[in-house]
């Protein structure tokens, strides 16, 4: 049985003290949404008969854990502690140092905003 749903379109916008209002967020657009009964095989697949070969990830590296559920930092309560990672390796590596906390908010919403562009583009096979 099918049954059509009204949900049709799911927006988050971010607001933040320091970079203003609306300073992020994204929007889900649905052409169609319905709820559908599977089989529950489906959902227990043979690996070995659908992959050329295995790759294993660690749960618990935040990296890890984007490439194993990419749309899970969108309904976190947080922000994905992944970006904070990589803003102080970034200030590492390249001895970069901030003005003020308002500057580093900054910089940090780019390169998250560089991120996820870049992991979506991969997710869809472009490379870059």
């Amino acid at each position: 049985m099918v049954q059509k749903l009204s949900l049709r379109r799911y927006t988050v916008d971010v607001d933040s003290s320091v970079l203003g209002a609306a300073c992020d967020g994204y929007e889900h657009r649905y052409m169609a949404v319905r709820e559908q009964t599977h089989d529950p095989e489906l959902f227990t697949p043979n690996i070995d008969d659908l992959c050329d070969t295995v790759e294993q990830l660690n749960s618990s590296s935040a990296a890890h854990t984007a490439r194993l559920d990419p749309l899970k930092e969108f309904t976190l309560p947080h922000r994905d502690l992944r970006y904070d990672e990589a803003i102080e390796m970034f200030k590492t590596e390249y001895n970069r140092q901030y003005a003020d906390g308002a500057e580093e908010a900054l910089r940090k919403n780019l390169l998250l905003q560089h991120m996820r562009f870049t992991s979506a583009g991969n997710r869809e096979g472009a490379t870059f």
